[in-house]
């Protein structure tokens, strides 16, 4: 199957929502629990270890969530 080169799948941070771009990103893989998603995408470090600890993203303000629900953004585009 032939992609053209220009298409890139991005991906979306499950805990900031922000874009991951291929060959970006970390990976989680739930072992003790039985979870719906075998694979979770974080954008960073930062993003996996809140999601670890429990946070709520509409909580930590620099979270796509958090911008949406404030109205910080004019447009839901913008990141």
């Amino acid at each position: 199957f032939f992609r053209p080169h220009y298409i890139m799948r991005k991906e979306q941070c499950l805990f900031s929502g922000a874009p991951v771009h291929p060959g970006h990103g970390k990976r989680y893989v739930p072992t003790l629990v039985q979870s719906t998603r075998p694979v979770l995408i974080f954008a960073n470090a930062k993003s996996r270890k809140l999601y670890l600890k429990k946070k709520n993203p509409r909580v930590i303000r620099w979270t796509v969530t958090y911008r949406r629900l404030n109205k910080k953004m004019p447009n839901v585009d913008q990141i």
